[in-house]
């Protein structure tokens, strides 16, 4: 089988772990005596190479319809050729867990999401009714201890995304914050705390001050500027939170697994089975049972070694054949 692999789909970052993913791929499927294409554009001219000529492609993130950037533009139209042709695209993205210390900083330590399609719940990532094995396994190795969801607390935390970030199709986040404000009116008198998107952070702290003055804005600064803070302090933050709203962001994920209920507005977040979408629950909260949920995101994610050795593409390869035939 061949299989195209587009690098114009991420960012030209030298090693970056996105760059290092997509190696990763080349050398797995290889490993397992399949062909893999490199699709990459001439010197750091980030330019469409398309249309996929293979029925299988990989590249990182996901493009939806109205993805109008460059890369992201590439990542659609990928999309909507195997969606008219009958292919398939295999797609990663950064992992789960960021803030227990699943960082894309170090590749060879960190997991990534992969999936067929897309990395969030709308991609299939053949991980249903999954063994704990591998669970027990990622929370060794970051040290996640299990908790009970969380029963107290004072604030509630929105956690915003940055406008440009496919996951919100456009939307303005501003528009997002005005409107979990408005629809929380009346239904709780809970402080409320906003934790921006760090791709946008010093600028939207700066402009929801002004827009909702009694919100207060989440200290991201400890280790070094609000962008390089703000892992570091997210878990010390759920100390005292009430409950988790965002629109699909992961930090659902992170939160839902330390025991913080959450509440989402888009079904593309990967916790949305175990959260809420009504935010006159907001004082009761869903607390379902999570263990399921938790065995099956971990055998969502990926080390490179993972890929690098065949394991990812061997595991995905079986229902690939199946969804070309």
């Amino acid at each position: 089988m061949k299989v195209e692999i587009f690098r114009n789909t991420v960012k030209r970052r030298g090693n970056g772990a996105s760059f290092e993913m997509m190696k990763a791929w080349r050398d797995g499927i290889a490993s397992a005596g399949d062909e893999s294409v490199w699709i990459e554009g001439k010197g750091d001219a980030e330019r469409w190479m398309g249309p996929p000529k293979e029925k299988v492609a990989v590249h990182f993130g996901y493009g939806p319809n109205n993805a109008g950037s460059f890369l992201k533009g590439n990542r659609r139209q990928i999309r909507q050729h195997m969606e008219q042709t009958g292919g398939v695209p295999i797609v990663f993205d950064g992992g789960l867990w960021t803030s227990f210390g699943n960082r894309a900083t170090d590749p060879n330590k960190h997991y990534f999401r992969c999936a067929l399609w897309s990395p969030m719940r709308n991609g299939n990532f053949l991980n249903a009714d999954c063994d704990g094995d591998r669970w027990q396994k990622i929370k060794s190795e970051f040290n996640i201890s299990d908790r009970p969801w969380r029963k107290e607390g004072k604030y509630i935390l929105l956690c915003s995304q940055p406008k440009d970030n496919w996951s919100m199709a456009q939307k303005d986040p501003y528009v997002w914050i005005d409107e979990i404000v408005e629809q929380l009116k009346g239904v709780t008198d809970r402080p409320i705390m906003l934790r921006p998107h760090p791709n946008h952070a010093d600028k939207c702290a700066e402009d929801i001050k002004k827009r909702h003055p009694q919100i207060k804005i989440a200290d991201m600064t400890r280790g070094g500027g609000m962008f390089y803070g703000y892992r570091w302090t997210f878990l010390e933050e759920l100390n005292n939170i009430h409950c988790l709203i965002t629109h699909n962001s992961t930090a659902a994920v992170d939160a839902a697994t330390y025991g913080v209920p959450v509440f989402m507005t888009s079904d593309l977040c990967l916790a949305w089975d175990i959260g809420s979408n009504n935010l006159k629950d907001i004082e009761n909260p869903q607390m379902p049972d999570r263990t399921q949920w938790l065995h099956n995101l971990a055998y969502a994610n990926w080390t490179l070694q993972e890929v690098r050795d065949g394991t990812v593409w061997k595991r995905f390869k079986p229902h690939v054949e199946q969804m070309i035939k």
